[in-house]
């Protein structure tokens, strides 16, 4: 299972709920895989704290769950093909989410997948 983390912004908790859903898998069993493609690497220096460089930087040949922290943009390349091999897009955002972002946000996750919005 893919699962992107998306957002218009920095500063969102993109990189802890990255960091949460990673120990979460990982701590029910599934071999999970980080891909921190956000140019600050908070992701990526967050594990190696939590596990140690060398733990943090063995990445399994073919993991249960690939989480990838995408960069604060949505017209960057890497959150294009995050997206694109996304089983699962979460969009991260603080509040309050205006109308405006929420059009971008939607028309990026709709290119090329078929999205079904749900409220509630």
């Amino acid at each position: 299972m893919n699962i992107t983390l998306l957002a218009k912004k920095g500063g969102v908790g993109k990189s802890t709920l990255s960091i949460l859903l990673y120990e979460a898998f990982r701590q029910a069993g599934k071999s999970v895989s980080l891909k921190d493609w956000d140019a600050q690497g908070t992701s990526s220096k967050a594990l190696e704290l939590i596990l140690g460089a060398e733990i943090a930087a063995k990445q399994p040949p073919k993991p249960d769950i690939i989480i990838y922290d995408t960069p604060p943009s949505l017209e960057h390349t890497a959150t294009a093909t995050a997206v694109l091999n996304a089983d699962i897009v979460l969009v991260v955002t603080s509040p309050p989410l205006l109308i405006s972002g929420k059009r971008t946000t939607l028309s990026v996750l709709c290119r090329g997948k078929t999205a079904t919005l749900q409220s509630g």
